[in-house]
């Protein structure tokens, strides 16, 4: 059973207290799959921003007619039960949190919360996003949120990253394995976390234009620029003077054949 956090006391609360304009942004990260027809698969779901957080809620939706809802496993956050989800149609899943004491919590961005598990029903070729957000509540319900210990609503659209399902056949006898690479162009950010500049490391097999932009947590572009990839290993730098904010980036590569997106933690 879906349900909002304290609601009652939290909007009383709310009426009390002042929003911070420098509160950190919250984010859900999912991780990507390529599966073959029929198969299972979990993505692992992440966030980014999880710092004295108190309650969150949002929903996880598909593309029902490519992936079939299985089931949540190794859930790891605290005081988690299997009431705070709920599938209300075939491609909505509720997803909710609160600690059961009222205290704040703080996560580190690599921690998995969970594994949310599909199925595989679409034909070969077929993919799905799967996407975070407020799609599916009720009336009377809100939508996304994620409250911290200053009762501000944290939860930041910009820095969500959708999971991806792609239908195919893998070689081998490898089965399941993440598919950030679907477009190609995978990249790593180094240092991550980052004290000021940090560079985008790129392996492709492709050559062409592309664009790098980097927004802070509150969806502000910091960072743009026009580059040209090459064949093999390629280096570009993000300056420092870019990430004069201390918290979450998000880094968003675009080449013609696709867009990948990393979080960046400046320190």
């Amino acid at each position: 059973m879906i349900y909002r956090f304290s609601t009652l006391a939290l909007g009383a609360l709310l009426s009390l207290c002042s929003v911070s304009s420098n509160a950190q942004g919250f984010g859900i990260i999912l991780d990507s799959l390529e599966l073959e027809p029929n198969q299972m698969g979990c993505v692992a779901v992440r966030s980014v921003g999880f710092t004295d957080i108190l309650s969150f809620q949002y929903s996880l939706t598909w593309d029902s007619t490519v992936l079939a809802y299985d089931h949540i496993q190794n859930q790891n956050l605290p005081n988690w039960t299997s009431e705070e989800y709920n599938q209300i149609n075939g491609g909505t899943l509720l997803i909710s949190w609160s600690d059961l004491f009222g205290i704040e919590r703080t996560i580190a961005d690599t921690t998995i919360h969970y594994q949310a598990c599909f199925k595989a029903i679409g034909v070969l070729g077929s993919h799905s996003d799967i996407v975070p957000g407020s799609n599916g509540f009720f009336n009377g319900t809100g939508g996304a949120e994620a409250f911290n210990i200053d009762f501000e609503d944290v939860w930041t659209d910009s820095l969500i990253v959708n999971g991806y399902i792609n239908i195919g056949v893998l070689s081998g006898s490898a089965g399941i394995h993440e598919a950030s690479e679907r477009a190609g162009i995978a990249f790593q950010l180094a240092p991550n976390p980052s004290p000021g500049v940090t560079q985008i490391l790129l392996d492709s097999d492709t050559e062409g234009p592309a664009q790098i932009s980097v927004s802070d947590a509150l969806g502000r572009e910091v960072f743009g620029q026009q580059v040209r990839v090459l064949m093999g290993k390629n280096k570009f730098e993000i300056p420092a003077n870019a990430l004069t904010s201390k918290g979450m980036h998000q880094v968003t590569l675009r080449t013609k054949t696709g867009t990948s997106t990393q979080i960046l933690n400046v320190q």
